[in-house]
């Protein structure tokens, strides 16, 4: 997608952490929850707003991917392609994590589908760095930019505060893990 000469949107702190911060207020959420949110998301925002940026699909996961009976692969649904941080979609690719529930199996699984996505990659093109060690920041940007995304789309009465809370729960737990040094 680097020859790709379509007008792409950009997105930025607006997209991936502002939007969810300010569907919080509409809900009415617990003001010092929110000022958890807005904090991590601040320094989230502070270790990745530097990434290179670039093409984005923005949802590459392994449910877009289609592989034909004769072996070709196809990439589908490009709604939410952008002008962003292209690792972002290799953070997609490997996060194993259960989006719902932090468990101590989703960061190795993850680092494990990482390293091994790396030792592919790496020999088409480089990462700095930076980038290599932005995976786990940006799984946790995921958790903003998806939230935000689910509310637009369903509206503000498909989450409530308990799934408000369990979203902090495990942004706090896995911010607790990585400050750990289990994050290397």
């Amino acid at each position: 997608m680097q020859k790709y000469q379509e007008h792409l949107p950009e997105h930025g702190k607006e997209f991936f952490i502002d939007r969810y911060l300010r569907i919080l207020e509409q809900k009415n959420y617990d003001q010092s929850k929110i000022n958890m949110f807005r904090e991590y998301g601040n320094v989230l925002w502070e270790n990745v707003k530097n990434l290179p940026r670039g093409y984005s699909h923005g949802d590459l996961h392994r449910g877009n991917l289609l592989r034909t009976t004769t072996g070709k692969y196809y990439i589908l649904d490009f709604d939410t392609s952008s002008y962003a941080f292209p690792l972002y979609d290799i953070m997609i690719m490997c996060n194993s994590t259960d989006y719902f529930n932090l468990n101590e199996n989703g960061y190795e699984n993850s680092k494990n589908t990482y390293e091994s996505f790396l030792k592919g990659y790496k020999k088409y093109r480089s990462l700095s760095e930076e980038e290599l060690n932005s995976f786990y920041d940006l799984i946790a940007v995921y958790h903003y930019q998806l939230q935000a995304t689910i509310v637009e789309i369903y509206g503000l009465n498909c989450i409530d505060v308990e799934f408000l809370d369990n979203q902090l729960n495990w942004l706090m737990k896995w911010r607790e893990q990585c400050s750990e040094g289990l994050i290397t």
